[in-house]
């Protein structure tokens, strides 16, 4: 019988020698007062050396658990030396005629329970044996035979002399195989319960195993809290959402920003709620929280929903974004055609005044204005428009070049754009135009910061994962306020007839759709400088 993998041999042992000990201290009372004068024990020395024997095996049973070695080996060997204790105690009592030959059944019963079904059946067949030895060692008159003190069956005997009033054999022999019978009917009916129990056990053990697998593989942080608010059970994705020094009560354990909707949900769930759920920001996540009632306690089920409320949040304004385009572009559409025919009447009575005074100077005025008022639909119809595709790699040289084109041409007589690039540059994957719209309203505005008078510089270098273009003006500068609003939907510090406020924001939305970031840096008397980081097409960044 080998050593017990699963520790049941050490469970069961812990358990013997608790019970051993109480059954020693029980045999050695009863032993003093059957001692004292009642002439049931002949040879109370003798008994108090086997108690001191089984105590000494308690001992070294309890030893061996200390050392961790304990097998079912050493269990039936303890189980056997029971037997033979009392065997020697019937011995020394009346042998066979003894009627507490029924305390057999006890080694009998506990080996069913803590031993392997042979082991069990070995231990009855051992206690059976050793009870018909006796009873033939007396017989014979191999051993001296001690009647039952004041109710003799058989007259005592010296050794070598049977008890001459015991003729029959087949008493003996009857009585042994009623023992045996007896212990075997135990000894089944034992082990099949205690087998029963072990497959259940084993069952339970399994079940929660795989319970506790599926609660590490959750993301979810899964708890269970007794009635008094103690932790039971949790995995580890709960210690991680809400981390507390162990043995803490629910609502200790859990952080201040959830403790008031806690308290409110559990005193739900303690008027007769079933289940209740919440969710409350806490450290700077959204926590999503579900207690339910269950036997013995609550169930603590929270899941960190800060992405997902994010990614919500960013399909609504996408799906805003969208319906403002719908918008956008129908304004385009009602608004764009009535000022050209606008613009077309303006002009027409512009020519038929033939510059006269003072008729032309509100003409052209009116013409300004017209020709802001349709950029500042056009921007708005950009900015709403849905992403467009990625596009195509393209070296970000050319493209800048193209914006420079374009802010030359918006912005007549300005002083000349620096570009600061090195020959070839990265290439990085964009939308036909769209990048080039972007970066020459980050050059129009630098422009403007100046009054046209510059100086006005593009730079572009190479990163190992990005492509970088900076666009830095000469200009007065802007303060920490006006400048972390620049990239809100009309707001400019250009005066009225020279800014629309929408020239930023729809860079900054093309870089985003480009998978970019832009950044302004900026202080009051050393100018502005507006940083575009843009990812670089694998082979060009290789």
């Amino acid at each position: 019988m080998a050593y017990d993998p699963d520790g049941k041999s050490e469970h069961f042992a812990r358990w013997l020698v608790r019970l051993r000990w109480r059954g020693i201290v029980l045999a050695a009372v009863v032993l003093v007062l059957l001692s004292a004068g009642t002439g049931l024990v002949r040879s109370p020395w003798l008994c108090a050396l086997v108690l001191g024997i089984l105590a000494a095996a308690n001992l070294a049973l309890d030893h061996q658990l200390r050392r961790g070695n304990v097998s079912d080996s050493s269990l039936f060997g303890q189980l056997g030396l029971d037997v033979a204790a009392i065997t020697v105690a019937l011995h020394l009592m009346g042998g066979v005629e003894n009627p507490f030959q029924v305390y057999y059944v006890f080694p009998t019963i506990i080996s069913g329970i803590v031993l392997p079904r042979s082991a069990a059946y070995g231990v009855a067949g051992l206690a059976s044996a050793l009870y018909l030895a006796m009873g033939l060692l007396e017989y014979a008159g191999v051993l001296p035979h001690h009647d039952v003190g004041p109710l003799p069956f058989w007259r005592a005997t010296p050794a070598g002399q049977g008890p001459d009033q015991f003729e029959d054999a087949g008493y003996l022999l009857g009585a042994a195989c009623v023992l045996l019978s007896t212990l075997l009917v135990a000894t089944y009916l034992t082990t099949q319960v205690a087998e029963r129990l072990r497959a259940q056990e084993h069952e339970l053990a399994a079940s929660r195993d795989r319970i506790e697998a599926v609660l590490r593989a959750l993301g979810e942080g899964v708890a269970f809290f007794d009635h008094d608010g103690r932790l039971v059970l949790a995995n580890a994705a709960f210690d991680r959402l809400v981390p507390a020094t162990a043995g803490l009560r629910l609502l200790e354990r859990a952080p201040a920003a959830l403790r008031p909707p806690l308290t409110e949900a559990l005193g739900r769930l303690a008027a007769g709620a079933r289940h209740e759920t919440f969710e409350a920001a806490a450290d700077g996540r959204v926590l999503a929280c579900g207690l339910s009632r269950a036997p013995g306690g609550v169930a603590w089920v929270v899941e960190d929903v800060t992405d997902r409320r994010e990614a919500q949040a960013r399909a609504e304004t996408e799906r805003r974004l969208m319906d403002l385009g719908v918008l956008a572009a129908g304004l385009a559409h009602e608004v764009l055609n009535p000022l050209a025919s606008v613009a077309s009447s303006v002009q027409l009575a512009q020519e038929a005044a033939g510059g006269a005074e003072p008729v032309d100077a509100p003409l052209r005025q009116a013409r300004r204005r017209i020709a802001q008022l349709a950029e500042v639909v056009r921007s708005v119809a950009d900015l709403a428009r849905p992403p467009a595709a990625r596009g195509a790699p393209s070296p970000l040289l050319e493209v800048c070049r193209q914006a420079i084109e374009q802010a030359r041409e918006e912005r007549p007589g300005a002083a000349e754009i620096a570009l600061d690039a090195p020959a070839g540059g990265p290439t990085v994957v964009m939308a036909d135009g769209a990048m080039s719209t972007a970066l020459k309203n980050l050059l129009t505005n630098a422009i403007d910061a100046t009054d046209g008078e510059g100086p006005v510089t593009l730079r572009v270098r190479a990163e190992p994962d990005a492509a970088v273009v900076e666009v830095e003006d000469g200009g007065p500068g802007l303060g920490a306020e006006p400048a972390a609003r620049l990239f809100v939907p009309f707001f400019t510090t250009k005066p009225p007839s020279r800014g629309t406020g929408l020239g930023l924001p729809i860079a900054r939305s093309i870089v985003r759709e480009h998978g970019g970031e832009i950044a302004v840096d900026s202080a009051p008397g050393r100018g502005t400088r507006v940083t575009v980081r843009l990812p670089r097409q694998e082979e060009d960044a290789a």
